[in-house]
């Protein structure tokens, strides 16, 4: 517990340090791209909820973007990764991942959230990747006693071909979200926005974890550059 304590306050302050200048890239980028409000449609309306889910659309597509560009450099990124994890000590490997998984997660939320960041629901906006960070952690640490505790689940889940998987990871929770806004004021945005993320970490894990071994070993042999030797 004292280790997850330490990757969730290292992650905050990665949130919280980087917030502005990781948020730049995906500013521009929506910053460019045509801007309209739904004002002339009458709340509660399906052509309301229309327009709104395209000036959602246009909101995300800045981050979208940017991490579409950082997947076309995950290799030298994972390149990057592996030349600092041999210069480090093997006791701070632990860190690696789930500081990555925080910046790079940050770049996107902080892209949509820059205005709203001191607003809270679970957490304040402009830490919430952390909990991104910790379930890194949490993944990669208790990942294989989660899945011998779920083998019947995970089992039953492998029936299913991937593209099923795939399609329930990402239907369960957008379903989940049009349910909590179909409502003429929504209340409680952030809590419900930051809930269904973890509800979608939760079902993307479920639905796609592969079930390859314990994970944590092959998460340290890939940060203490082994993998990239063989």
């Amino acid at each position: 517990m004292a280790a997850a304590a330490v990757v969730f306050v290292a992650s905050a302050l990665i949130s919280l340090i980087s917030w502005v200048p990781l948020s730049l890239p995906s500013r521009f980028i929506s910053a460019a791209l045509p801007q309209f409000t739904c004002a002339a449609y009458r709340p509660g309306t399906l052509t309301n909820y229309m327009c709104a889910a395209g000036v959602a659309l246009m909101a995300v597509a800045g981050p979208v973007l940017v991490i579409f560009l950082l997947f076309v450099l995950r290799a030298p990124l994972a390149k990057g990764l592996g030349y600092i994890a041999l210069r480090l000590p093997k006791e701070m490997h632990f860190f690696l991942a789930p500081l990555l998984a925080t910046a790079l997660y940050t770049i996107a939320w902080a892209g949509v959230h820059y205005a709203t960041a001191t607003l809270t629901g679970i957490l304040p906006q402009i830490i919430f990747p952390a909990v991104i960070g910790l379930f890194t952690y949490a993944v990669a640490r208790y990942g294989s006693d989660v899945q011998r505790a779920l083998t019947p689940l995970l089992d039953y889940r492998d029936r299913f071909p991937k593209w099923a998987r795939i399609l329930a990871a990402i239907a369960i929770p957008l379903v989940l979200s049009l349910l909590l806004t179909l409502q003429e004021r929504v209340t409680q945005e952030t809590l419900k926005e930051q809930g269904i993320v973890l509800i979608a970490l939760c079902t993307g894990y479920l639905a796609l974890a592969p079930r390859s071994g314990d994970f944590w070993s092959g998460a340290e042999r890939f940060v203490s550059g082994e993998q990239s030797r063989v």
